[in-house]
């Protein structure tokens, strides 16, 4: 009876051990997508961060370039003013030209220093979803720590229970 009643708990203790493993595979499985799809979305953080710099890069050279042709202008103004004294009518129709083409580039340059800052904004994004799926990835793999020192506690007392077993089942036979 009391041989019986140790099996059964064998069984029982064998039979929660599969169904803990099982439920191990199946977080792993679980992690391990998870951890994919972590690891898909930090690479596309990583590619949107480079694509953000190239496109800074670019605006930044467009903006270096415009500020070369203000201070072309801007020569080019002090030209136009010299010859004012030569002929002060042809020159102020070229006068009123450049000052046109200098406001325009000026609009253009805050126009490239404010799609600068957009992407500076932006890049600013990007580095904190990469910092955020990061300490994603920590959480999980902290979880997964855990569960598989839960497992072999688990699997520890089993086989101490087993020992019993065996130890209760040797007394038995030795009693009959």
């Amino acid at each position: 009876d009391r041989l019986e009643e140790v099996t059964s708990q064998g069984d029982a203790l064998t039979e929660e051990i599969k169904e803990l493993k099982t439920e191990r595979d199946t977080m792993q499985i679980t992690l391990s997508t998870k951890l994919s799809e972590v690891q898909t979305n930090l690479d596309a953080a990583i590619q949107d961060k480079e694509a953000l710099a190239e496109k800074l890069k670019g605006a930044s050279e467009d903006l270096l370039a415009k500020k070369a042709q203000v201070e072309s202008l801007e020569n080019d103004k002090s030209n136009a003013l010299e010859q004012l004294e030569l002929g002060q009518e042809k020159n102020a129709a070229d006068l009123r030209s450049f000052k046109l083409q200098e406001e325009t580039l000026r609009a253009e340059i805050k126009e490239a220093e404010g799609a600068l800052e957009s992407l500076r904004s932006e890049k600013v994004e990007a580095i904190a979803d990469l910092d955020n799926a990061t300490a994603q990835n920590g959480d999980l793999l902290d979880r997964v720590n855990t569960l598989e020192d839960d497992i072999k506690k688990a699997e520890e007392t089993v086989e101490t229970l087993r020992k019993q077993n065996i130890e209760t089942v040797d007394r038995l036979e030795e009693v009959t």
